[in-house]
């Protein structure tokens, strides 16, 4: 949670890893054929809402699933609890057994020993078939109170998760890798950028690009100086080659707009990148020319984020922004897609849309910040302008190739 200092960990198979027992939960599922321990077993699936972190794991019993819910939120005088939600969608009565006795449950739980089971687990809950049991562990190891009732449910407290991200840029993009959806893993990574704060064990790039999304998001993040510094050691790793070159343009990108308010500092911070890079340029941007097409890191890197971003516009000049730089993934050809409110330069946001009309996309934009920036586009290059909105029909970009092979025929 935001402005807690409770951490744990969810599993893979649903398990809440806290700092010691007390703030640890196990579980286990009794259906008529068997215990079941969501650990070992094979028919184990979780995901995270909406990519916040709010974690649906389902567990496979004789006839459909029991499906657990955690979630972490406030409760009745600022007090934080992780919720815990038991649905059986199976034909059967099952029981849930936990091992943390600090749970308390809307109704009265009995401690009892859970028959058969090879794990300690004193608390066991019986949930009847198509139906539902939420706990709650508190926070503090003090509390005694009881259910607390003005607790957020899980999807009011995803949307919430989801709500925040977006203060750095809302996408809508048809990408997929594994089942997970690229917006998905955008909003996980915001999150856990949220969660972590600022992690002075994250090499230096890492860090400020997380610093830049907190700040987007409108959370506590860098100072100046520590900004600065921080800026300055990504610029000695650039200058020993000993930094990947997008990742340390996207760094120095971002400490460039949190010191939108030091104008000072922002020129000698373009002045030092060009000593190590070895060029002659006015602005960040113009020293990294050709700008490197982006290649998106492992989906559950912080620094994810900050590459979608470019990816969808990026700051290629003075007081100059490009929409889809690299051009339309060959994925989203022919489907709508969307960025809203997307960081380009310290003072302006870009959204756009595209639609199609045949094969050629229509683009709707819009530029929040001072008049005067010009976008251009990296699917049509005869497009540009400076209107702070409108809407245009680009090119027909280049489909990649097919092929129909017949028998010994092929055609391409």
């Amino acid at each position: 949670m935001l402005g807690s200092s409770w951490r744990a960990t969810v599993t893979p198979w649903g398990d809440v890893v806290g700092a010691d027992d007390a703030s640890t939960v196990r579980w286990y599922v009794a259906a008529d054929d068997r215990w079941y321990h969501p650990e070992r077993e094979v028919a184990v699936r979780q995901r995270m809402i909406d990519g916040a972190p709010v974690f649906e794991t389902r567990v496979r019993v004789p006839g459909g699933d029991v499906v657990q819910r955690v979630w972490s939120a406030s409760g009745e005088r600022g007090r934080d609890f992780t919720l815990l939600e038991f649905e059986n969608d199976s034909p059967m009565p099952v029981v849930v057994a936990l091992s943390n006795p600090r749970l308390i449950s809307m109704r009265a739980l009995v401690a009892q020993p859970a028959r058969g089971l090879d794990e300690d687990a004193p608390v066991v809950v019986p949930i009847g078939h198509r139906s539902s049991v939420r706990l709650a562990l508190p926070h503090d190891p003090r509390f005694e109170g009881g259910w607390p009732d003005d607790v957020a449910d899980f999807a009011a407290v995803a949307r919430g998760w989801v709500s925040t991200t977006e203060r750095a840029g809302r996408i809508d993009v048809p990408e997929l890798s594994g089942g997970l959806s690229l917006v998905d893993a955008v909003v996980a990574a915001r999150c856990q950028i949220a969660l972590l704060g600022d992690d002075p064990s994250l090499d230096a790039a890492t860090r400020l690009v997380a610093a830049g999304e907190r700040a987007a998001m409108g959370l506590e993040t860098f100072d100046d100086v520590a900004a600065t510094e921080c800026a300055e050691s990504v610029i000695g790793d650039v200058r020993r080659t000993r930094v990947d070159v997008t990742l340390a343009r996207l760094a120095l990108s971002a400490a460039w707009r949190m010191l939108s308010d030091q104008e000072r500092a922002q020129s000698d911070l373009v002045a030092a990148v060009a000593r190590a890079r070895r060029v002659r340029a006015s602005a960040l941007p113009e020293m990294w020319a050709p700008i490197q097409s982006v290649v998106l890191p492992d989906w559950s890197s912080l620094s994810l984020p900050a590459h979608v971003s470019d990816r969808l516009v990026r700051w290629t000049g003075d007081g100059e922004a490009t929409l889809l730089a690299d051009g339309l993934p060959d994925s989203w050809l022919g489907s709508s897609c969307e960025a809203h409110g997307v960081p380009v330069t310290d003072h302006h946001r870009v959204s756009w849309a595209i639609r199609w009309h045949g094969e050629r996309p229509a683009v709707l934009w819009e530029v929040d910040g001072p008049p005067g920036l010009r976008l251009r586009s990296g699917v049509d290059s005869s497009w540009s302008t400076t209107e702070p909105r409108g809407e245009a029909l680009w090119i027909a970009p280049r489909r990649p190739p097919t092929s129909l092979a017949v028998g010994s025929e092929s055609f391409g």
